[in-house]
C-alpha cells in the first residue's frame, strides 16, 4: 500500500506538496515522494527566474527511488553526486530508512536553485548569489516581443539559437508479391539542418531601451503516404524554418528542409534511386557582438535505394550537441534509410522520424517504404524542427 503524505508525520514532510506521477514540477515549491512516484519533471527554464529553487523529499524506503528528470539543456548539478546530469540522464533521488537518517549536506532533503542556465545545490548556493538574485534577471524568449532594457542595466549577455528544419518524408511504393515481379524502391528524405547560434554575446545598453525580438517558426516535417489501398507516392519536402532576430545585434538562420523520397519503378533497367539531400544548416547572417558564432549542422542524406541492396540514412552533423541517426533500412531492404536532423549549439536533431530537440536541433526523416497492404489510412510525419530561443540575461550595476 503506498504511503500517502498526509500520513506521515514527519518534520520533513510538513507543508509538502504530494508529488504526482510525471508531473512537471512547479517552482518554490517543497515535494514529498510517496511510493508510487516513479519519476517527475523540472521546470523548463522558460518559466524560471534566477533563485527559483525546488525542494524534494525522498520516500521513506531504503528501497524506492524516484528520477527526476531535465526536459531541456538545463543542467543540475548534485553535491552528492561527481556528475552533472542533464535530458539524457536523470537525477535518482532515493529512499531513506526514515526522513533523519542518511541525507543530503546533513538534512533528509534535496533543494536546487536556478542560477540562470543550470540547476545547483541550495548548499552551493552563496550569500552573493542570494543577493544577486534581486539585482539581476534571466527572460528566455520564445516568442516575438519587445524587451525593454531594465532600470540599472548596461549590459545584456544574450544566447540565441534559431529553430530547426523539418525533415523530408518517405516515399511510398506499391509491392507486387509475385514470385518473379521485378523489385522497385523507394527512399526516405533527407534530415533537416540545424538552427544557427550566437553564444554568450555581451550587448552594451542603456535603461529603457526597446530590442525588437523576432523568434523565427520551426520547420514542419515532411509526409510518407501510407494509404490503404496503397498507392505510389514520393514524400513531401519538410519546410524551413524561419530567421530569428534580436534588434540590430544578431541575424541567424534556422535550419533547411529536407527533401522528400522518391519512388522508382523497376523496368528491367534497375531501379536505384541516388539520397535524398538533407538541409542545410542555418547561417550566422549578422553577428554585432562579441558572442561566438556557430552555423547549424547539416542534416543527413537518405540512404541509396536500390532493388534488395538499400542503405541506411545518414547522420545529421553535431554542433556542440549531437545530430540525429540516420534511418535503418525497411523491410523489404529495397528501401533506403532517412536522414537524421542535424544539430544546433543549443539541441540535439531528431533520429529517425522524430523531432530535434529544444532548442535549434533539425528533424530526422522517415525511410521509404515498399508494401503491398496496411492499417493505416493517411501516413507518417517526419520530424519537425526544434524550436528557437533568445535567452537575455541581466545584472544591475
Amino acid at each position: 500500500m503506498s504511503t500517502s503524505v498526509s500520513d506521515l508525520n514527519q518534520n520533513n514532510y510538513l507543508n509538502a506538496y504530494p508529488a504526482v506521477q510525471g508531473q512537471i514540477l512547479v517552482p518554490n515549491r517543497r515535494y514529498a515522494f510517496s511510493h508510487d512516484i516513479l519519476s517527475v519533471r523540472l521546470p523548463p527554464i522558460d518559466t524560471l527566474k534566477v533563485g527559483d529553487w525546488i525542494e524534494l523529499v525522498p520516500a521513506i524506503s531504503w528501497t524506492h527511488s524516484v528520477q527526476v528528470q531535465i526536459i531541456d539543456n538545463a543542467r543540475l548539478i548534485s553535491s552528492v553526486s561527481p556528475i552533472a546530469h542533464d535530458k539524457n540522464n536523470p537525477l535518482i533521488v532515493n529512499g531513506q530508512y526514515n526522513n533523519y537518517s542518511g541525507g543530503y549536506g546533513g538534512a533528509i532533503y534535496h533543494r536546487y536553485r536556478f542560477n540562470g542556465r543550470d540547476w545547483q545545490p541550495e548548499q552551493k548556493w552563496s550569500a552573493a548569489q542570494a543577493g544577486l538574485s534581486n539585482t539581476s534577471g534571466v527572460e528566455v524568449i520564445t516568442a516575438s516581443k519587445t524587451f525593454t532594457v531594465p532600470a540599472g542595466v548596461t549590459e545584456l549577455i544574450i544566447d540565441a539559437v534559431a529553430a530547426g528544419g523539418g525533415a523530408g518524408g518517405g516515399a511510398t511504393k506499391v509491392h507486387d508479391p509475385s514470385p518473379d515481379a521485378p523489385q522497385h524502391t523507394a527512399s526516405g528524405g533527407g534530415g533537416a539542418g540545424g538552427g544557427a547560434a550566437v553564444v554568450n554575446a555581451r550587448v552594451p545598453v542603456v535603461s529603457g531601451q526597446e530590442i525588437q525580438i523576432i523568434i523565427g517558426d520551426a520547420g514542419i516535417g515532411g509526409f510518407t503516404y501510407l494509404l490503404d489501398p496503397p498507392v505510389d507516392k514520393n514524400g513531401t519536402n519538410g519546410t524551413d524554418a524561419g530567421i530569428t532576430k534580436v534588434g540590430d545585434f544578431i541575424e541567424i538562420e534556422g535550419g533547411k528542409g529536407g527533401n522528400g523520397g522518391t519512388f522508382k519503378v523497376n523496368d528491367g533497367s534497375g531501379a536505384t534511386i541516388a539520397p535524398a539531400i538533407g538541409g542545410m544548416g542555418g547561417m550566422v547572417l549578422v553577428n554585432n557582438t562579441n558572442g561566438q558564432a556557430f552555423n547549424g549542422g547539416r542534416g543527413g542524406a537518405s540512404g541509396t535505394a536500390a532493388p534488395n541492396s538499400s542503405t541506411s540514412g545518414e547522420n545529421g552533423a553535431s554542433i556542440g550537441y549531437t545530430g540525429g541517426d540516420g534511418a535503418p533500412v525497411g523491410i523489404p531492404i529495397s528501401n533506403s534509410g532517412g536522414g537524421g536532423g542535424g544539430a544546433s549549439a543549443f539541441g540535439d536533431g531528431g533520429g529517425s522520424g522524430l523531432n530535434g530537440s529544444n532548442f535549434g536541433g533539425g528533424g530526422g526523416a522517415d525511410s521509404g517504404y515498399v508494401y503491398s497492404s496496411t492499417s493505416s489510412t493517411s501516413g507518417l510525419y517526419a520530424g519537425n524542427g526544434g524550436r528557437s530561443m533568445v535567452k537575455i540575461q541581466w545584472e544591475v550595476q
